[in-house]
């Protein structure tokens, strides 16, 4: 279980003490961020006028910082490509250094910065470190003892990401910011959402000052009643969650937000999963070769075109059981997101279940074919 970031503390964010050493590197990331950017408004306010973000590069790239400064303006280049719209044309300025950061300011829109890190991730060498602002995917874990309900404490986040977001500069323009409705939808304790770390710290401090004023207004009823009925009073709002005796001297009691944790990446392993998964020895000591069976995968998607199952025709592209839990975007018109796979690990999990190996022409056996397999 990885570890959150803890909004129960009157300095913002910190570190809960559940796995705390797995919630660093995403704390650090804001808190460093939220200090690089404080440090550009106070020493140099000019740049905020013409450009909304920054590219830091790696001084290690090969060849140095210019080659990583024209490997950026080629991905660039090839993010513009692939992006179906630009809300303004993108500028990227020549590379300068400040202390022991190399980086470029630069004007663009979320989508094409987003498309840009994704064709960065995917190189071996990788000539960008980060853009300023980051847009960090985080999980709202709501808190289940909030007074009002946990449905309430979800409509309080969702709000509170707008005021949060319009607190911010150039925050509340970006389209990319934002709760992930769909993905949100199937969970009833869990938001989704795509932030930088300014908008959370505000939403953080929001969420802290709203608890305060709860709180304030309890103690304020309870002061008002004898102390047997104030007793009373106090027995009702708690809980064994309540972290203190009276849940008017409780401000975490009245919290929205129980943690935020970092939304990780998931990355594919795809290494002799025939055997891992014990297939091979489904198939021979139980002759359980899936006839009749209908399988589901939760995975990166299944690509409905590929060869193989155009040919069995074995994915039934028509039927309503497909779904797309990760809001997959700029999906074509006539396509269903499910059956899109841009990572290949669900087309291979799904060959495994429903695929083939031919044998090598007639003379193909299956000795063969597994010492072909080995190599």
């Amino acid at each position: 279980m990885t570890g959150p970031i803890n909004p129960d503390a009157d300095n913002g964010l910190v570190v809960c003490a559940l796995a705390p050493v797995r919630a660093i590197p995403l704390l650090n990331a804001i808190q460093s961020e939220i200090e690089m950017i404080r440090w550009a408004e106070k020493k140099k306010p000019e740049l905020f006028e013409q450009f909304n973000c920054a590219l830091l590069y790696d001084p290690e790239f090969p060849r140095g910082v210019k080659a990583a400064y024209a490997a950026a303006k080629e991905l660039l280049a090839e993010a513009r490509k692939r992006v179906t719209r630009e809300a303004i044309a993108p500028v990227l300025e020549a590379p300068k250094k400040e202390g022991t950061y190399h980086y470029s300011v630069a004007q663009m829109d979320s989508r094409l910065r987003r498309k840009l890190l994704a064709l960065n991730a995917d190189l071996p060498e990788r000539p960008i470190l980060r853009i300023v602002p980051t847009l960090f995917e985080v999980i709202i874990d709501l808190n289940l003892e909030f007074p009002d309900g946990r449905d309430e404490a979800r409509q309080w986040v969702k709000q509170n990401v707008l005021t949060a977001k319009a607190a911010v500069p150039g925050a509340d323009r970006d389209e990319e910011q934002h709760v992930h409705e769909l993905k949100s939808e199937r969970s009833n304790q869990y938001i989704f959402a795509r932030l930088e770390g300014r908008v959370l710290q505000k939403l953080v401090e929001l969420d802290a000052a709203n608890a305060k004023r709860l709180a304030g207004s309890v103690e304020k009823k309870a002061t008002t009643k004898d102390e047997g009925t104030a007793q009373a009073a106090r027995e009702e709002v708690l809980s064994p969650r309540a972290v203190a005796t009276d849940a008017a001297s409780s401000p975490a009691r009245f919290r929205a937000i129980y943690h935020v944790w970092p939304d990780f990446r998931i990355a594919p392993c795809i290494i002799k999963t025939v055997a891992t998964v014990k297939a091979d020895a489904a198939l021979n000591s139980f002759s359980a070769d899936g006839t009749d069976i209908t399988w589901a995968v939760m995975d990166s998607g299944i690509d409905a075109d590929h060869p193989h199952f155009k040919l069995h025709g074995n994915i039934d592209a028509a039927s309503k059981l497909h779904a797309d839990f990760s809001d997959t975007g700029d999906v074509p018109p006539g396509k269903v997101a499910a059956l899109i796979d841009r990572y290949g690990h669900g087309t291979h999990v799904a060959g495994i279940i429903a695929g083939e190996q031919r044998a090598d022409g007639p003379g193909g056996t299956p000795a063969t074919m597994r010492a072909k397999c080995a190599r």
